[in-house]
C-alpha cells in the first residue's frame, strides 16, 4: 500500500509563473486540483489556450516520486459590462 507525503516537493509550469491554483495530495495519494478563477493568469487564458503545471510528489519515506501533471484550459467568458448612465435634457420652456 503507498503512503504519500501530503506536501507537494516542487512545482514546473510551461511559464515559469506561480500556480494558477491549488493541488492538494492525501496519504493514500488521491488529490484534487482547484483552479484560483480570480487571478489574472487564469482570467488571461483565451479560447484555445493552456496551461500546464506539473507538480512533482513523493512517498512518506521519500524513495519514490511521481509527476501530477495538470492542463488548464481557457475558455472566452461572456464580456462583463458595469457602471452607471447619467444624462441631462433640456426641456424646451416656449
Amino acid at each position: 500500500e503507498a503512503a504519500f507525503n501530503t506536501t507537494v516537493t516542487s512545482l514546473n509550469n510551461d511559464q515559469g509563473q506561480s500556480p494558477l491554483g491549488t493541488l492538494t495530495i492525501l496519504a493514500d495519494g488521491t488529490w484534487t486540483y482547484n483552479v484560483d478563477n480570480s487571478l489574472t493568469g487564469v482570467q488571461e487564458l483565451g479560447d484555445g489556450d493552456t496551461r500546464v503545471e506539473r507538480f512533482e510528489v513523493a512517498s512518506i519515506d521519500g524513495s519514490k516520486t511521481q509527476i501530477i501533471e495538470v492542463t488548464i484550459e481557457g475558455t472566452d467568458d461572456a464580456p462583463v459590462i458595469a457602471g452607471t448612465d447619467i444624462g441631462g435634457v433640456i426641456e424646451d420652456t416656449d
